[in-house]
């Protein structure tokens, strides 16, 4: 505004106008200065996220617990290449290749133990990344993976359709074939149709939980269950979400300071045959009383993801740029043409990069053959 009125409006004879003319500049200046805060809030946000994305530093010390059947072996073949790209240390359960469960630790049911941990790197005094099957104990992880120096993570999915991808992969027979046959009839009365050798053999009762930790006995103590809660709450830094897998992907590298190359994947394990199981609304109840464990663990969890997601500035845009980027490599690593690279070009998210046929070589590698990879090069 034109500074030559002001002097009119201090002597300004009529107090009356004089009170609605201030009162007019004063809104108008208040209006104006929300429009430019509403306009360059983005901007600002997006300078504040680059800013910060130009000053951290690169986390290589993770622990990933690996639950079933939510997504955790296309986690693990990010952690696979990220580690071994750098010259990291895994930590490798203490098995020879071809062994009986060889990417597990320890026999069924059993955590981290002394001697059955083995490094990729023998001469190494630190590990680096945990990324195989073993069941959860918070004591002797923080031994060998102490809180102050490692990111936890871990993976969840919603519990109705992890139970139902389980039952489509692991192909347990008589469980199968029960569930096929009258979803209904199995779900009034599911435990007559588990292994009756141990509850670790099972991987349609509360396996969530149990991968967790979560005694076997307990996973239908609510009481229990809440307190366990808690202390997971409190040991894992990031909990992924399957059914928002790729928003899951930013915030583990937005926590990690990694780069959009590293978390490039391709899908891995998925089931074996598909099938229509039409639950109705008592069929979900059923299941959610039968599996009450993953289903608190879950809902908890679920809730805390998107609080976190809502907090974070411009994600949902990192995560579109992220899908286009994933889709042009995926394309590319399942085309059989002529080019030999991918150039993804450099954003406000990321650098200039390329996807070579090797990237793809290394994305499409199941979580088994990675491994053998890994323990031949220790044989060297």
């Amino acid at each position: 505004m034109d500074t030559k009125f002001w002097p009119y409006i201090i002597r300004c004879p009529n107090r009356r106008l004089k009170k609605h003319v201030v009162c007019l500049v004063f809104g108008m200046c208040l209006v104006t200065a929300m429009y430019l805060v509403q306009t360059h809030n983005g901007w600002i946000m997006d300078k504040i996220f680059q800013l910060h994305s130009q000053q951290c530093t690169e986390i290589q010390n993770i622990v990933f617990l690996k639950v079933h059947k939510t997504g955790s072996s296309t986690v693990a073949n990010i952690l696979q290449r990220f580690g071994y790209f750098r010259n990291l240390n895994f930590a490798l359960p203490n098995k020879t290749a071809g062994q009986l469960r060889y990417n597990y630790f320890g026999g069924v049911g059993e955590t981290l133990k002394p001697g059955g941990t083995i490094p990729s790197k023998p001469k190494s005094k630190q590990y680096n990344i945990l990324y195989n099957h073993v069941i959860f104990n918070w004591k002797p992880f923080l031994k060998i993976f102490p809180k102050n120096t490692t990111v936890y993570v871990t993976t969840l999915r919603q519990p109705v359709n992890q139970f139902l991808s389980s039952l489509l992969f692991f192909l347990h027979e008589e469980i199968l074939d029960a569930a096929k046959e009258n979803i209904t009839f199995y779900l009034k009365n599911p435990e007559k149709f588990e292994p009756e050798e141990s509850p670790y053999l099972s991987f349609t009762n509360n396996r969530q939980a149990l991968d967790l930790g979560l005694p076997p006995s307990k996973v239908r103590d609510k009481t229990y269950i809440t307190r366990y809660i808690n202390m997971l709450d409190k040991v894992f830094d990031l909990v992924l979400i399957m059914e928002y897998f790729d928003e899951s992907l930013i915030l583990l590298k937005r926590r990690m300071c990694w780069n959009f190359k590293d978390i490039l994947h391709i899908r891995k394990n998925k089931a074996y045959q598909s099938f229509d199981f039409q639950l109705s609304f008592n069929d979900k109840t059923l299941l959610k009383d039968w599996a009450l464990a993953d289903h608190l663990i879950y809902e908890h969890f679920y809730k805390k993801f998107h609080i976190i997601l809502k907090r974070e500035p411009n994600v949902m845009e990192e995560t579109h740029d992220f899908k286009m980027i994933l889709y042009k490599t995926q394309r590319f690593c399942n085309n059989s043409g002529s080019e030999t690279q991918l150039v993804i070009q450099k954003s406000k998210w990321n650098e200039q990069f390329k996807i070579t046929a090797l990237d793809c070589a290394y994305m499409k590698l199941g979580e088994l053959q990675f491994l053998n990879k890994i323990l031949h090069d220790i044989r060297r």
